[in-house]
């Protein structure tokens, strides 16, 4: 049974939701349109671009890209512990620890006890994975620069503001829909 929705109540509804008509019974249902639902859309399109961007680093580096976000965080931020990690990348704890320990593994990071509490692990970069950075970064440039090509400026500009807007409606969206 497919309840309709009241159409007063979803002022943006024709941009996320279809009606459709469905075979035998006629009956008229509705759903997520899966070709215009901006959600949707930037699920499938973040998805894809893990995917193939894990792929390319994976098969020219060792890594994939979860680890690779795991660098730039530890580049820009070195002696950070796991828990501020998972927060930087909005990941969970347990794949940032699988990543680290990956990275550890692998030489490209080490790590210490925290200053002010030992039985915390500070996480930084080794050298070897600060030259796997800067050669991880070129690609990623190269990546960037192509999937940008065709916009200018400003539509990128305003495709940053909407996903930041956005994010910070998806933090609070869990007190917001039950209230």
């Amino acid at each position: 049974m497919n309840q309709q929705l009241e159409k007063t109540d979803h002022i943006h509804e024709d941009q996320y939701l279809e009606y459709f008509t469905a075979p035998p019974s006629k009956e008229t249902k509705v759903t997520l349109n899966i070709s215009r639902s901006p959600f949707v859309l930037l699920s499938y399109t973040a998805t894809q671009y893990v995917q193939v961007t894990s792929a390319i680093f994976r098969k020219k580096f060792g890594i994939g890209s979860t680890a690779w976000r795991l660098l730039v965080v530890l580049f820009r931020n070195p002696r950070s512990s796991s828990n501020e990690i998972s927060q930087f990348v909005r990941t969970d704890k347990a794949a940032v620890s699988r990543a680290l320990h990956l990275l550890m593994e692998q030489g490209y990071v080490h790590y210490s006890g925290h200053p002010e509490d030992e039985r915390i692990k500070v996480w930084l970069l080794s050298e070897s994975g600060e030259l796997l950075h800067d050669r991880m970064l070129k690609v990623s440039a190269k990546i960037y620069e192509y999937l940008l090509s065709d916009l200018e400026d400003h539509e990128i500009n305003s495709l940053r503001n909407s996903l930041q807007v956005l994010s910070k409606r998806i933090d609070h969206l869990p007190e917001k829909i039950f209230e």
